[in-house]
């Protein structure tokens, strides 16, 4: 009987100790999750929260009894709601995360956007007891995001210049050789790309974080295209040919013409550098009913089946490009130049044989982006 009595105080002694660890983890968990900025909020399967934190009590505008036991239709855009119903029937033990970009509603009536994950706790069973999500103001994040890159940029321009100046230096000082010569002009062709790849990474970041400007203005394709043909021909010399195709009756298109020249200027770079052999690239103008259409051709190495679906991601590359050095960014940024216009882009290619890359613009200022 003693031994028996003692036992039980034994488990009876492990279990207070177990439900002392536990709420000392539940009380540093709180910590954690009401001091971190991020927005952290936890909800049932029928979208009720049960738990928010200071940072999300804060951005809303309101007090944890306001909050807590509502559901999030209250504080979310009502498309972005029944979206999200949908999207945590996804959820599984196997695949138990979800991210997004989403649209809340602020007491005032103003909306933001937020960058989102959830993940799913599930029971024994596999079913889905609660949610925790974590969000981050998207335009906060982006502004962030936005004066990184640019500091960046601007940080490395200086030691480039120093060592291009440099390397004009020891080119006048020095009697040329077939090897300097060769090495000179590797410096260069490596600056070059690091200053494109800088003006690339701020371009895209512009675009990315809604600080680029779209000033659109009526404008004539066809003379932009000339222009920045004629610029190209004489920079490549005779190993490529460009051409230009136009109706006789060139008409005005309304649209921001430093964005069409950033379309073009990156259509025609991709097609002459993954077209190593020279060759053919041709421009096409025509005008279909309310459209302007634009069409580059080449005659490289073409894009792979598998790769056409990522094409537009920023950094990704295709498998075949080998050596060709490049970042990534220039149909990203020609995605997000043609998406401010209303437009649409089409890719056909051919391994071998060559790319054709198809945009169809409205020529009236008809279509109006969403802006966040």
């Amino acid at each position: 009987m003693t031994t028996c009595i003692n036992l039980n105080e034994v488990r009876v002694e492990k279990l207070k100790q177990a439900e002392m660890l536990l709420r000392q983890s539940q009380a540093y968990y709180q910590a954690i999750v009401n001091d971190c900025t991020e927005l952290v909020i936890r909800y049932t399967p029928d979208l009720r929260l049960t738990f928010v934190n200071k940072a999300c009590c804060d951005f809303f505008g309101k007090s944890r009894e306001e909050m807590l036991g509502h559901s999030l239709q209250s504080i979310m855009a009502e498309a972005d709601y029944e979206v999200l119903k949908q999207r945590i029937q996804l959820l599984t033990p196997h695949n138990p995360v979800i991210s997004s970009e989403e649209k809340w509603i602020l007491p005032d009536g103003r909306v933001r956007w937020l960058n989102w994950i959830d993940r799913g706790f599930f029971n024994e069973p596999g079913e889905l007891i609660e949610v925790q999500g974590m969000g981050r103001d998207a335009i906060a994040y982006d502004d962030l995001k936005f004066h990184f890159v640019s500091m960046i940029s601007h940080e490395f321009r200086t030691p480039l210049t120093v060592v291009q100046s440099a390397s004009d230096l020891l080119q006048l000082s020095h009697p040329p050789t077939e090897d300097s010569e060769k090495c000179f002009q590797q410096i260069y062709t490596a600056i070059e790309y690091m200053v494109t790849l800088l003006d690339d990474l701020l371009l895209f970041s512009t675009i990315e974080s809604g600080k680029l400007r779209f000033q659109p203005d009526y404008f004539s394709l066809s003379d932009l295209c000339s222009r920045l043909i004629e610029e190209f021909q004489m920079m490549i010399g005779a190993e490529h040919t460009l051409t230009l195709s136009q109706p006789n009756q060139a008409q005005v298109i309304w649209g921001d013409p430093k964005l069409f020249r950033q379309i073009l200027t990156n259509l025609l770079a991709n097609a002459i550098k993954y077209s190593p052999n020279g060759g053919k690239v041709s421009v096409l103008i025509d005008y279909q009913g309310n459209h302007a259409i634009l069409r580059v051709k080449d005659e490289g190495i073409g894009i792979p089946e598998d790769a056409l679906d990522r094409l537009f991601e920023q950094f990704y590359r295709a498998r075949n490009v080998g050596d060709i050095p490049g970042s990534g960014l220039g149909l990203a940024i020609v995605q997000q130049c043609v998406d401010s216009h209303g437009g649409k882009i089409v890719v056909d290619s051919e391994v071998g044989i060559g790319t054709t890359i198809t945009i169809a613009f409205p020529l009236h200022p008809r279509f109006k982006p969403e802006r966040r």
